[in-house]
């Protein structure tokens, strides 16, 4: 399961360890970052509590339902590579 363009189209352009500022981040916490399955895997609680509640991603609404069910599937599945 690919969920890596789910995460690219959704969560990776604020929440990427390369961007480094506020402003690049659209005010993304620092260090909660997904780029990474490991990254993902280890806040995954939190990634969708937020997706879940529409509050994640904060400047638009989730791509589509399908995809924040793929992430679901994804994370229950302890975000398998």
């Amino acid at each position: 399961m690919d969920v890596q363009p789910v995460f690219a189209g959704n969560c990776t352009r604020c929440h990427a360890s390369e961007l480094v500022t506020s402003d690049e981040r659209s005010d993304a916490t620092e260090g909660f970052d997904y780029d990474s399955a490991e990254a993902a895997r280890s806040s995954a609680w939190l990634v969708w509590s937020q997706i879940s509640s529409g509050r994640m991603p904060k400047d638009a609404e989730f791509t589509t339902a399908e995809d924040a069910l793929l992430v679901w599937e994804w994370l229950s599945c302890d975000g398998p590579e």
